[in-house]
């Protein structure tokens, strides 16, 4: 019995004892068993808890993912802030009630998983937008390139759209502990606009293009095989239409093509044919070469290189070329030869001639003389020739005054310098149609017309049939004809027939646009001649050469 009463008397001091140890329990300590985030934390105070919290606070990191893409921020950066004395109530809560119960110190296991955080303000609103920008990118679209002779494929890819609005829900919505807390924010897939299938039969085609070894077969000259470098220069790669095609440069392979005519073509010998005052006298020489058909070769390449179906190898003949012609003209000292020589140029080069000898045998010979073409400064003949008419009915003197000058000056400046002030002001006094009506009625073509709506047109034999009378005096007589004769032989623009010809030479050049012309009176050595070139888009110094050829057929 004793006993017994031992025993309940020792539980009675146990119980007492730890009551008594339970109402002395420090208010602002964690409870021996109480945990924080998976560690014993029993036994600190409220102060110690707090720097614990606050450690892990600072250390703590969240990653944000995508599926494939994470951002990662320090908590801290993010505008969250601890509430630390909240999780250490937690851990510290034992009431004076609980004191009472036995034990109860050792039963309750108080524990903070996750930080007591808030997220707001300005940083939480920076960092949801860097944050929704750096998971986001756009899709990658499929690719399809030949680099140094190498295929390169890039595959398509989607692309993810993450906005702040999903990034701020997950933030603001997660547990945080110490460490690094992972969460996974929806991403909206963007598709590529180019798809891998897009590409799929030019990249075939590409692959098989540049594995194919294509040979050229020159019968009778070897075989020819671009490497795989060329090949791959001959590809084009069009990923602009969908599905993206691939062709061939068709210029680049005949670049090929000619490099391989250039070493086994053989070249023609040219065939000389004699030719004298246009008429052939012999040939001679005159062998064919031998070439590639490098376009209907460089077709068959291109087909072979991309169509599978084709044979690798592209067989070829040479083809026959036929020599070229050399004709070497000569003129015999003839009227025929001068004849033929006046028709050979006039009929191969924009000129227009008129030859006649005034004295001698009376050679003559013409080419394209009745075509109509802008006369340039050569019209002021025509002007001079009215003038002429209208001093003979007393209408104008010499001294008579005209612009700054006398009508003396004005003539000079219209036939020596050949500015065109005098000769337009006297146009307007005698009135265009009056001019054609005048020139017509001595006998010159229509081809002469003041009116045409461009320029003053002429044509070379009208201004011969001029020349022809100033010369005899037909046409300008007496002192007219002293006083522009000392015109036609004391202007500077002698490097025409002037310059062609020797003798003394009395000319009217004319220079407009393209058009370049020269008439004359020439009184050489051997004889004198009129000779008019008017020629559209050649020089003086052309001129000069046609006066020397034709000089040198009549006058040996």
């Amino acid at each position: 019995m004793w006993k017994h009463k031992r025993l309940f008397f020792v539980a009675g001091g146990i119980l007492i004892a730890a009551i008594c140890a339970q109402l002395l329990y420090p208010y602002d300590m964690a409870l021996p068993l109480a945990r924080s985030q998976g560690s014993v934390v029993g036994f600190r105070t409220r102060n110690e808890l707090a720097a614990q919290f606050q450690q892990q606070f600072e250390s703590a990191s969240v990653a944000v993912a995508n599926g494939d893409r994470t951002a990662t921020r320090k908590l801290s950066a993010l505008g969250a802030t601890l509430n630390a004395d909240r999780m250490a109530d937690t851990l510290t809560a034992y009431p004076l009630w609980l004191r009472f119960i036995p034990f109860s110190a050792i039963i309750m296991q108080p524990q903070v998983k996750t930080l007591d955080v808030e997220l707001a303000g300005t940083k939480l609103q920076e960092n949801t937008a860097s944050i929704a920008t750096e998971l986001s990118y756009s899709p990658t679209d499929a690719t399809l390139a030949i680099n140094d002779g190498k295929l390169a494929v890039v595959a398509a890819r989607n692309g993810k759209t993450v906005t702040a609005k999903d990034v701020r829900s997950a933030l603001i919505t997660t547990q945080y502990t110490a460490g690094i807390t992972k969460m996974t924010v929806k991403a909206v897939n963007a598709p590529p606009a180019r798809a891998d299938t897009d590409i799929a039969t030019a990249k075939a085609q590409a692959e098989l293009a540049l594995s194919r070894t294509i040979t050229l077969n020159i019968q009778g000259k070897g075989e020819f095989t671009p490497d795989v470098a060329t090949r791959a220069s001959w590809l084009v790669i069009k990923l602009d239409v969908t599905p993206a095609t691939l062709t061939v440069d068709r210029d680049k392979v005949l670049q090929y093509v000619n490099g391989v005519n250039g070493k086994v073509a053989v070249a023609p010998q040219s065939m000389t044919v004699t030719v004298v005052d246009g008429n052939e006298t012999g040939r001679s020489g005159g062998t064919n070469g031998s070439a590639l058909d490098t376009a209907a070769v460089t077709d068959e390449l291109s087909v072979a290189l991309i169509d599978g179906a084709k044979p690798a190898t592209v067989t070829a003949a040479m083809q026959p070329v036929a020599p070229g012609i050399i004709y070497a003209r000569s003129y015999t000292n003839s009227q025929e030869g001068l004849r033929a020589y006046v028709a050979y140029a006039t009929s191969t080069q924009n000129v227009r001639i008129v030859v006649q000898q005034l004295d001698g045998p009376g050679w003559g010979a013409s080419g394209r003389a009745d075509e109509s073409l802008p006369s340039a400064s050569t019209y002021k003949l025509f002007v001079a020739k009215m003038l002429f008419k209208k001093m003979d009915e007393g209408a104008i003197h010499w001294d008579d005054p005209i612009l700054d000058t006398n009508v003396s000056g004005c003539f000079d400046r219209m036939t020596i310098a050949s500015t065109n002030p005098c000769a337009v002001e006297w146009l307007q006094q005698f009135g265009r149609d009056n001019m054609n009506d005048y020139v017509h009625s001595l006998g010159f073509s229509g081809g002469t017309s003041f009116t045409h709506p461009t320029a003053v047109h002429t044509t070379a034999g009208d201004l011969a049939k001029f020349m022809i009378g100033l010369e005899n005096g037909s046409l300008i007589g007496g002192d007219y004809r002293n006083r522009l004769y000392q015109s036609l032989s004391s202007h500077p623009y002698r490097n025409g027939i002037p310059t062609g010809v020797k003798g003394t030479v009395y000319d009217k050049v004319g220079f407009l646009w393209d058009y370049v012309h020269d008439s004359a009176i020439v009184y050489g050595p051997k004889g004198t001649y009129v000779l008019v070139i008017m020629t559209k888009g050649y020089s003086y110094a052309y001129i000069a050469n046609v006066a020397r050829q034709i000089e040198s057929i009549m006058y040996p």
